[in-house]
């Protein structure tokens, strides 16, 4: 059973809103507020480029062994798969999960493979994901 099936962030009925699914990521991950990542963008970027460094926070994270926040991230997409209208689902499955799947931003100790056990079940159906645990690369080549 993967680590985001057995706790969910965010109650069954709970509405998630654009910012709201931002927060529930930025929760998740309270080291990335002082990071490197978090660092190298501006507040008046978008959420997508938020996005993008948190990812590549969690990554670097990884492969220093600490996968902690990576854990809570994913529990935090679950929450936003399951409540968040179509743009919140949209920054879970384009912004996070494609991002954190592609291979460019792995280093040589990580492999976005790594990740497949810390995802639950609804982000488990995304494209990407399911590419990579049939063995396809981000490009979708073997």
């Amino acid at each position: 059973m993967s680590v985001c099936a057995e706790i969910h962030l965010m109650a069954p009925d709970a509405e998630v809103d654009y910012e709201g699914a931002w927060r529930a990521l930025a929760d998740a991950c309270p080291g990335f507020a002082s990071s490197e990542e978090s660092l190298a963008v501006d507040e008046d970027d978008g959420r997508y480029i938020w996005v993008a460094a948190l990812v590549r926070y969690l990554v670097r994270r990884l492969s220093e062994g600490d996968t902690t926040e990576l854990a809570r991230a994913c529990v935090a997409v679950e929450g936003i798969l399951a409540d968040g209208g179509r743009d919140e689902r949209n920054l879970a499955n384009v912004g996070f999960i494609e991002d954190i799947t592609n291979a460019n931003i792995h280093d040589r100790s990580t492999t976005p493979h790594d990740l497949l056990p810390f995802f639950g079940p609804l982000a488990l159906h995304n494209e990407w994901l399911l590419n990579i645990e049939h063995g396809y690369n981000y490009q979708g080549g073997r």
